[in-house]
């Protein structure tokens, strides 16, 4: 019976020691382990992080052009502050720590200004150093979850010794309407 208690804890041993990353727990990025469920109720379960200043009332700031500005009160929850970007204005975030499996991320949105059929939509480039992968995301009148926009992973440039990187969002307004946003996610689809 001893003997076998043994063998078991040195198997459990041998394991941790083949696959390091299961000591630390949450990867690579430690400082932003997965661990809220925003959009569960758009049937997306997924385990997200909060982009570093992505709730837009604490923590990093973004870099404001054209025009966007934080807009106290304005938020899908009636307080903290939003992200308000007029047509053509935009935001980039602070860096964010990246690594293989990193797939895609997800925020909240609402279009202003512009009631009915021109409602305002955002385009979100993934900037990975010199190159950048686009995607165009359209926003309902009242606040919402966005389809989710992909990291285009194979862009990384990763370091080979850690097997992380960064990129930077930026968030461009299309008009015709305002674009108000929030609650900006990263999913690490490798830990779930």
């Amino acid at each position: 019976m001893a003997r076998q208690a043994i063998v078991s804890a040195l198997t459990v041993i041998g394991a941790l020691l083949l696959a390091p990353s299961a000591l630390a727990g949450t990867g690579p990025c430690p400082d932003q382990a997965p661990n809220e469920n925003p959009f569960v109720d758009w049937d997306d379960a997924g385990n997200y992080f909060l982009a570093p200043g992505g709730d837009f009332d604490s923590g990093p700031s973004w870099a404001l052009e054209g025009g966007a500005q934080l807009a106290p009160g304005l938020g899908p929850d009636g307080w903290g502050s939003s992200l308000a970007i007029p047509p053509s204005g935009s935001a980039t975030s602070p860096p964010i720590c990246v690594a293989p499996g990193y797939t895609h991320g997800r925020m909240f949105g609402q279009a202003t200004e512009k009631p009915g059929r021109d409602r305002a939509r955002v385009t979100v480039d993934v900037l990975y150093g010199a190159r950048e992968s686009s995607e165009r995301l359209r926003l309902q009148e009242d606040w919402d979850a966005t389809r989710s926009f992909d990291f285009a992973e194979r862009a990384f440039e990763l370091d080979p010794e850690t097997q992380t990187g960064e990129i930077r969002l930026r968030l461009t307004a299309d008009g015709p309407g305002t674009a108000v946003l929030d609650g900006v996610y990263i999913d690490p689809k490798m830990r779930h």
